[in-house]
């Protein structure tokens, strides 16, 4: 009588451990279910370290994948806005700001204090009623709004 070794993973017929562990049937190298487990285990451990480098290589970035300070504030290649003027508008000065439509946005300068733009838009004014309004904005180095004055 034949002795039974671990089961082929292939084709699930024992394989005699006399032999060199291979299965008679398919040749394919034969495994305990305990060992394949152990190489399940292996391997997912293996994807999950792998995966951890790389979100920590996602958040940490180096330095030369930050904004440059020139590109703190822009205008939107899409179309022209520039998105901390638009979140004070809607966040500090409209009444109600989902009446807020954007006409035209001028170019973003820099000053010496940081940056400039001008943008015309209609909004509901106190009356219910749609005014146009343009403002120029004053924005510092960090991008954030320090003035703004109506401009007639």
């Amino acid at each position: 009588m034949e002795a039974t070794g671990p089961k082929c993973v292939t084709c699930g017929t024992s394989v005699a451990t006399a032999d060199d562990g291979r299965c008679r049937a398919c040749q394919v190298a034969a495994m305990s279910a305990s060992d394949a487990r152990e190489g399940w285990i292996l391997g997912a451990v293996l994807v999950a370290v792998i995966g951890l480098f790389m979100l920590l290589g996602y958040f940490a970035g180096s330095p030369s994948d930050l904004p440059a300070a020139k590109d703190v504030v822009r205008n939107s290649t899409y179309d022209g806005s520039v998105y901390q003027v638009e979140e004070y508008l809607k966040r500090q000065v409209l009444r109600d700001p989902d009446s807020y439509e954007s006409i035209e946005w001028g170019p973003v300068r820099a000053t010496p204090a940081g940056f400039s733009v001008w943008h015309r838009f209609r909004a509901r004014n106190g009356f219910g009623g749609y005014a146009v309004e343009t403002y120029r904005f004053e924005l510092d180095a960090a991008g954030a709004v320090v003035s703004y004055t109506e401009i007639k």
